[in-house]
């Protein structure tokens, strides 16, 4: 049995190509945003069967609200695991919650199976988590060779490695895109589009990007909420009192999302998605502040500080571009990364009852 955790709903779209080819060897756990109301119960859009659900999200966004919340986790993880014990725990990427699930999983004596370890992002605490987990893990699946370079001088000896690409790669160049009046029903088009996210960061101001966008009158802009980090509650609020200047929507759902950032002129934030998935579609990023510093960047990403005049310049110099997009393989992009992903942990789980029996 191979258990998957998820916590949010974008995560879940990157996600949801492995799931399906796990079939009923997936055990799925549903936690965190998606059973919050400020995210409209996105677990309601899981069309795979929960194997079980663990309320955790508190009322407030306080660095201790956080810790509490992954103490909730734990707990009803040790609960489920302890009598519904699977053969290995997948945790993706670098949140919080991730680590919860893996610290739990380690200690239970269940092999750990970490998804996108080895990016680098010094700036933020997610680049610890990330680094504790594939410290942890069994089995990785890293992005690309420089991440498997970093991942390989602190794994464990007898720790197994692939370098399979980015599942959020993989899937905005293989899923049917949606038509944009589909996406964007009754919201008036302007001559641009821009998607835009802010997660947030210690010593940046979202005030900064939202001055920024309010002067940007040509542009029909879609502002999506950020992740459920300390102070997340606040971007929400500041966001939500210029709603009159843009659409904002909990989140667009990853087919959704990813047909819009293959429609938009620029995604501008200070998202990953910016750096993985918008240069396979050959869409510009303006990367905000120091939150995705460090992770290999295509050169359609143009970086720029947290500062309101910065930020239009660099609109102003990403739109007047004339993009050249080469023929070059993405860095993050492989072919079949959802069946290499599946394919590594079955070969992994066999090898490893070969020895028991040995």
């Amino acid at each position: 049995m191979i258990s998957v955790v998820t916590s949010t709903r974008a995560e879940f779209g990157l996600l949801r190509p492995l799931l399906k080819l796990l079939g009923d060897d997936l055990q799925l756990v549903v936690t965190g945003a998606h059973l919050s109301p400020i995210t409209k119960y996105s677990v309601q859009e899981i069309e795979f069967p929960i194997a079980k659900m663990i309320h955790n999200v508190l009322a407030d966004d306080s660095y201790a609200s956080v810790v509490k919340s992954d103490l909730l986790l734990v707990h009803g993880l040790v609960e489920y695991w302890s009598e519904h014990r699977p053969d290995v725990v997948v945790c993706m990427g670098d949140r919080h919650e991730m680590l919860a699930a893996g610290t739990c999983a380690f200690n239970l004596d269940i092999p750990v199976v970490h998804i996108g370890g080895g990016d680098s992002t010094p700036c933020h605490a997610d680049n610890v988590h990330r680094a504790a987990l594939s410290a942890m893990a069994s089995l990785h699946f890293p992005q690309t060779e420089k991440s498997a370079e970093r991942v390989a001088r602190i794994m464990r000896s007898d720790s197994t490695l692939e370098v399979v690409g980015a599942l959020g790669a993989w899937n905005v160049v293989n899923i049917p895109l949606l038509p944009l009046t589909s996406i964007l029903k009754n919201i008036p088009l302007r001559e641009r589009i821009f998607l835009v996210t802010w997660h947030t960061m210690p010593d940046e101001d979202v005030s900064e990007l939202i001055m920024a966008m309010m002067e940007r009158t040509d542009a029909t802009i879609v502002w999506t909420f950020p992740g459920h980090d300390p102070g997340y509650l606040e971007v929400v609020d500041r966001v939500k009192e210029y709603s009159y200047a843009w659409s904002v929507t909990e989140s667009l759902g990853s087919q959704k999302y990813l047909s819009l950032m293959s429609y938009a002129d620029l995604v501008i934030g200070n998202s990953s998605s910016g750096i993985i998935e918008a240069p396979a579609v050959k869409t510009v990023t303006v990367n905000v502040g120091k939150r995705q510093e460090g992770r290999e960047q295509h050169p359609s990403c143009v970086n720029v500080k947290c500062n309101t005049r910065a930020i239009g310049k660099a609109i102003d110099e990403a739109l007047a571009v004339d993009w050249v997009w080469n023929a070059k393989v993405h860095t993050y992009y492989k072919m079949d990364t959802p069946k290499l992903i599946r394919d590594g942990i079955q070969s992994w789980m066999e090898g490893r009852k070969r020895k028991e029996v040995l």
